[in-house]
């Protein structure tokens, strides 16, 4: 009970961390299928709604780093490997979303124009999207062992099973999303008529993409919602 006790704060502060999430995750999702039909040079209202959606993921990232971090200090040492996969994955995704603000940035000041700018632009998008992968792989790695473990009560452990599929919808998302991008990159070369195909394309799995990545934090607010009734339980 008194381990138990001590899990109260860290989890609930997890819980308003992917609370935060999914409302900024809303927003992100709405604004990155405009992303896709039009550049951030034309459109100031997407870079500041697109921008204002990382921001609040970047505050649910801060909670659930914090919230991971107490959670670890408490739990038992054989949970202690598991728990910082997790807590590893907040901070590439915060990572990941402060280099896909870099790179909207870029966009809007047209400053991709010349050949190092290209570069920079490209480098900066595709190292965001291999941290938010990476991040989803710790993700799935981490709740799989959390799902097993025999030193929580099996509320807990039920709540850490459907945190560990939320992790693969996520991961499922985020390759989804990075598959999206390449996709753009290669059509900018094709002809018109192969252009227009790929947009209609990638507007389509990107509104199957946003689907996934909200569905993954319900889920897992649900699943860290069980972990958290479970553990004021004796």
């Amino acid at each position: 009970m008194q381990k138990e006790s001590k899990l109260v704060a860290p989890i609930k502060k997890i819980f308003i961390g992917v609370l935060i999430c999914v409302v900024a995750g809303l927003i992100y999702s709405v604004v990155n299928q405009l992303r896709l039909l039009m550049p951030f040079g034309h459109g100031a209202a997407v870079l500041i709604f697109y921008n204002l959606g990382l921001a609040g993921l970047i505050t649910g990232y801060v909670f659930m780093f914090l919230g991971l971090k107490g959670f670890e200090g408490v739990a038992e040492q054989t949970d202690k490997k598991p728990i910082r996969f997790l807590v590893v994955s907040p901070v590439f995704l915060t990572v990941s979303a402060l280099m896909a603000m870099a790179a909207s940035f870029a966009v809007f000041a047209e400053s991709f124009t010349t050949s190092a700018g290209i570069l920079y632009l490209r480098c900066t998008c595709v190292g965001a999207h291999i941290l938010a992968i990476l991040s989803a792989v710790l993700l799935v790695i981490g709740y799989a062992k959390l799902k097993k473990s025999e030193s929580f009560n099996e509320a807990m452990k039920g709540g850490f099973s459907i945190i560990f599929t939320a992790a693969l919808l996520i991961l499922i998302c985020e390759c989804l999303n990075f598959g999206t991008y390449v996709s753009k990159e290669i059509f900018e070369f094709a002809p018109a008529t192969a252009a227009r195909c790929c947009s209609y394309f990638m507007y389509s799995v990107g509104y199957i993409q946003g689907a996934i990545g909200i569905a993954g934090l319900l889920i897992a607010l649900v699943g860290w919602n069980k972990v958290k009734r479970g553990s004021v339980k004796s």
